[in-house]
C-alpha cells in the first residue's frame, strides 16, 4: 500500500485534523485514553535556516483519563522537527503555554479579555516531540517517556500525592525518535510509529510503501494516511515544501559561506592589525634604542670634554708651576 510520509507538515496536519486519529495516536503515545480533544490554537509551522530544519507544532487541550479511572483535563503540546536540533525553540514554545493566561476554548465567541481569561485555572501540560534525528545518548530507544514522581527527600519515599503548584509548574514529556525504530515492532506504539519510519520511501520522499500488518485500533491512522497519498491537493503542498527548505537549504549554505568568508577577512585585518601592532612596536624599540645610543654618545662626549678640561686645567697649573721655578731659579742666580 502507498501512503503519504507523514514526516511532512502537510501530511501530519492532515492526520491530526481527523479527532478520531489524533485521539489514537496520542492516546499511543502518552499511554492513556484521551477522551476528549480539541485544538487549544492554530498550528505553527517553520522553516529554518539550520540545516533546512522543518519545526510543527501543535497544540491541543484534552480530557484524559488515567490508569485508575480518574480523569484530568491537561494541555498537549506536539512539536516535529525532521532534521537538526533546536532546543531553544523547543522551550520558547513550551515557555508560550507556561506564559500564557490559561482560558477556556470559545467557539463561535469572541474570545475573553485578559482579565476573565486570568481566572481560568491553570491545567498541566504534556509535551510530545516527534523528532526525524537521533539524540546520541539516546541511541537505540524509539520512544523516551518522562514521568514525574514525588519523593521525600530526606526518606527517599515515593509520594503518591498530587499538588497543583507541582502540577501546573512541571510536566511529562514523551520523545519519539523516528530513526531509532530500526523496523522493530515490540509494542503498539512502536506499531504506531512504524508509519512514520522512514524507509520504503517514493516520489521525492513524498510517498512510502507499507506492509505492515497494524492492529484494527490504527486502521483509521492508515486509512488517513492512505487518502492523503491520493489527494493531489496535498501532493502539492509537499511539493512546497520541499521547494521551499530546499530555498532555504541553499540560502543557509550562501549564509555559511558569507560567514566563513567574513571569519577569513576578520582573521586577515587581526592578523594585519597584529602584524601593524608588531611593527610599531618595533619602530618603538628601535627608537628606544637610538635614544639610548645617543644618550651614550652624549655622556661620552661631555665626558671626554670633562676629560680634555681636566687635562687642560693640570697642563696650565704644570706649566704655572714650572714658570715659578724659573722665576725662583733667576732671582737666586742674580744674588749670587
Amino acid at each position: 500500500m502507498l501512503i503519504a510520509n507523514p514526516i511532512y507538515d502537510t501530511v501530519f496536519k492532515y492526520l491530526m485534523d481527523d479527532p478520531r486519529v489524533a485521539r489514537v495516536i496520542i492516546s499511543t503515545i502518552i499511554g492513556e485514553e484521551v477522551e476528549e480533544l480539541v485544538f487549544k490554537q492554530r498550528e505553527r509551522s517553520a522553516q529554518l535556516a539550520t540545516l533546512g530544519v522543518s519545526i510543527f507544532r501543535l497544540d491541543f487541550s484534552a480530557v484524559v483519563k488515567t490508569a485508575d479511572g480518574t480523569r484530568k483535563n491537561v494541555l498537549i503540546e506536539i512539536q516535529k522537527a525532521d532534521s537538526g536540533d533546536d532546543i531553544p525553540r523547543f522551550r520558547r514554545y513550551l515557555a508560550e503555554n507556561y506564559y500564557s493566561p490559561a482560558r477556556k476554548d470559545f467557539v463561535g465567541e469572541e474570545e475573553p479579555e485578559a482579565e476573565q481569561a486570568s481566572d481560568a485555572p491553570m491545567i498541566p501540560i504534556i509535551t510530545i516531540y516527534i523528532l526525524g534525528y537521533p539524540l546520541g545518548p539516546l541511541k537505540g530507544h524509539s520512544a523516551v517517556m518522562v514521568k514525574r514522581s514525588y519523593f521525600d527527600a530526606v526518606t527517599r519515599e515515593e509520594i503518591h500525592a498530587r499538588v497543583d503548584f507541582i502540577e501546573h509548574l512541571t510536566h511529562d514529556s514523551h520523545v519519539i525518535q523516528i530513526s531509532e525504530l530500526k523496523r522493530r515492532r515490540r509494542s503498539k506504539l512502536e506499531q504506531l510509529l512504524s508509519l512514520f519510519e522512514q524507509m520504503n520511501l517514493q516520489a521525492n520522499r513524498h510517498l512510502k510503501v507499507f506492509d505492515d500488518e497494524l492492529p484494527e485500533e490504527f486502521q483509521s491512522v492508515l486509512d488517513r494516511l492512505y487518502r492523503a497519498a491520493l489527494d493531489n491537493q496535498i501532493r502539492a503542498q509537499m511539493e512546497v515544501e520541499d521547494e521551499f527548505l530546499d530555498s532555504w537549504r541553499r540560502r543557509d549554505r550562501s549564509y555559511e559561506q558569507a560567514l566563513k568568508e567574513a571569519a577569513l577577512r576578520e582573521e586577515e585585518a587581526v592578523r594585519r592589525e597584529e602584524q601593524a601592532r608588531m611593527h610599531a612596536e618595533e619602530e618603538r624599540l628601535r627608537a628606544e634604542e637610538e635614544r639610548r645610543l645617543r644618550k651614550e654618545e652624549r655622556l661620552r662626549a661631555e665626558q671626554a670634554q670633562m676629560h680634555a678640561e681636566e687635562e687642560r686645567r693640570l697642563k696650565e697649573e704644570a706649566l704655572a708651576e714650572l714658570e715659578e721655578l724659573r722665576r725662583q731659579l733667576g732671582r737666586s742666580e742674580r744674588r749670587e
